[in-house]
């Protein structure tokens, strides 16, 4: 019967999941909490602030949120 000592350890552990990116949007305007809304600069400031493990493309999955859902970004 195998046990636990038995298992081997994964080889590269998974890194912790993110939220998905309209929630970033939403937490770090909630974070923000500027009068009238915040841009898209200070919210992609407290995203990286927030989440050190972001992935290489986080400027380009930013811009297609504001592409598709406008209402989670200021045009400012």
């Amino acid at each position: 019967m195998a046990t636990t000592e038995d298992s081997p350890a994964p080889a590269n552990p998974a890194p912790p999941a993110l939220p998905d990116y309209p929630k970033m949007v939403m937490e770090a305007i909630e974070a923000l909490n500027e009068t009238g809304g915040s841009n898209k600069t200070s919210i992609a400031q407290q995203i990286e602030s927030t989440h050190s493990d972001l992935p290489p493309a986080h400027a380009t999955l930013l811009r297609i949120i504001e592409s598709t859902q406008p209402s989670f970004l200021a045009t400012t």
